[in-house]
């Protein structure tokens, strides 16, 4: 006769004998281990989980059913409004109660109930079943997507399934016959975070004879949260560049060092006078030093600030999940990331200490998760860091996580938050010391293989600095300190 029943670590004891012999139960996990168990059995609602294709959201609602978790741990997505998306002719076999998926060369047969599908009639075993459920027909995604040879990707952080064709990994994103450019080929850029909104701006942007565009994404503005930030990028990716040959690439300039008042996230009150107001969150650490109104350092490795960037977790906001995820729906090819340079801000670093966190150590992770995130929706998604050139000091690793590196005022820079025609926005010479760190810095970039890009703010020695750069290897792109114009070639 036993004393105590221990259904497994986590559960704990469940019943027990008391001193007088009689049986006891802890009804609360009890009732946990129950209700573990009908999950198990009823297959959970998975509603919440969100579908893409090729970096699209595949769109549920009552008509065409939701996605669920059967009791193999499985999700079983809707059959038609899958395939369909994918391009795939859907059939149904009432005789065999089967479904006939077929694109191109590929037929699969998804048979209700069976365990099996069959592709171009060869039988491969799957590990759950097609079933019909009011009156609908569920498929198990992974076998069916796999079998069009399609890699399919499960992300936990955002409780997504990440769906990306073959077509889309040869060659993301090509459109009207115009190859997509990798970054080596890239010999000219332009530069603009502001002013797109303004008539005429897109239209300046698509006769642009630019490789590649680093814009501001705009409808994470709160003030600019209509505009079509999709339908702009959709326009300059049928537009080449110079070369007639490819389409223009086309980057979102993103902030993963600081907070920014006006954007999309920012759900507390708006301005630090004497004190960090007390609604704030913890990841918030001072005021920009530099003078960039409502901008604010945040201790990057915090789970929260991670959360706004990549992995959308917890985010209660309908119309917005994650920086990334905003970027990826809209179509950009990439992101430019400013303040990489936090991990040596001596706010940032003095938090870190006590904290102890190695910064920059967390900012190389941070950019890491970053890129492993964007690229299961997009193999190809590029990843710039502009300045923060020490990155990679005793730590190679740093070349892993990036693309390409952009800096700022190697030869001419900017005092903060100056209008377009304000004459301390260009034209500031750098000091020869900085200068000379920047050299050395890019130069390590440049033999890790990295490509480099150099923005001067500068109106009188264009011709002189775009020498200097492409002397150096560098691509260079000159303008002012509010970038909210593009500036012809």
């Amino acid at each position: 006769m036993f004393k105590y029943l221990d259904i497994d670590r986590m559960s704990g004891s469940v019943c027990y004998m008391n001193k007088r012999g009689v049986m006891m139960f802890n009804y609360k996990k009890l009732f946990i281990i129950l209700m573990v168990v009908l999950l198990a059995t009823m297959g959970v609602n998975a509603e919440d989980t969100k579908i893409f294709l090729d970096g699209n959201k595949i769109e549920f609602n009552e008509s065409s059913g939701f996605p669920f978790v059967d009791q193999n741990n499985r999700t079983l997505v809707p059959l038609r409004v899958v395939l369909e998306t994918f391009g795939a002719s859907v059939s149904w076999d009432s005789n065999k109660r089967m479904v006939i998926a077929e694109k191109e060369d590929i037929s699969v047969g998804i048979k209700v109930g069976s365990q099996f599908i069959t592709v171009n009639g060869a039988s491969i075993q799957t590990d759950t079943s097609a079933v019909i459920k009011n009156g609908r027909t569920f498929l198990p995604i992974r076998a069916v997507m796999e079998a069009f040879k399609c890699d399919v990707n499960w992300n936990a952080y955002n409780r997504s399934i990440d769906i990306v064709t073959n077509d889309y990994k040869t060659d993301s994103n090509q459109v009207s016959g115009l190859k997509t450019p990798n970054l080596n080929e890239i010999e000219s850029w332009g530069y603009q975070i502001q002013g797109l909104s303004e008539d005429g701006a897109i239209e300046k942007l698509v006769e642009s004879d630019y490789d590649m565009l680093v814009l501001e994404p705009t409808r994470t503005d709160k003030d600019e949260s209509e505009f079509d930030t999709k339908g702009m990028v959709d326009k300059l990716k049928v537009t080449s560049g110079s070369n007639d040959a490819n389409r223009k690439l086309v980057i979102a300039y993103i902030d993963i060092g600081q907070a920014e008042d006006w954007r999309w996230y920012w759900d507390w009150t708006v301005g630090w006078e004497d004190e960090k107001p007390s609604d704030w969150p913890d990841f918030i650490v001072t005021k920009d030093a530099d003078g960039w109104e409502g901008n604010y350092t945040v201790k990057f490795w915090d789970e929260a600030w991670k959360n706004i960037t990549i992995y959308g977790v917890d985010s209660s906001r309908e119309d917005y999940n994650s920086i990334i995820d905003e970027v990826i729906d809209d179509g950009f090819d990439g992101i430019y990331l400013d303040w990489v340079e936090a991990f040596e801000d001596a706010d940032v670093l003095e938090v870190a200490e006590e904290e102890g966190i190695d910064a920059q150590e967390e900012m190389i992770k941070f950019i890491g998760e970053m890129r492993t995130y964007a690229r299961k929706r997009n193999p190809n998604f590029v990843i710039i860091q502009q300045n923060g050139s020490y990155l990679c000091d005793e730590k190679d690793h740093a070349f892993d996580v990036v693309d390409g590196i952009a800096q700022e005022g190697v030869w001419y820079t900017n005092l903060a938050d100056k209008e377009w025609d304000d004459p301390l926005g260009y034209d500031q010479e750098t000091e020869e010391e900085y200068t000379g760190e920047y050299l050395t810095q890019l130069k390590i970039y440049q033999d890790a293989g990295i490509k480099v890009f150099n923005v001067e703010y500068t109106v009188n020695y264009v011709d002189e600095v775009t020498q200097k750069s492409i002397d150096l290897g560098y691509v260079p792109y000159c303008s002012r300190s509010s970038l909210e114009k593009i500036i012809e070639e």
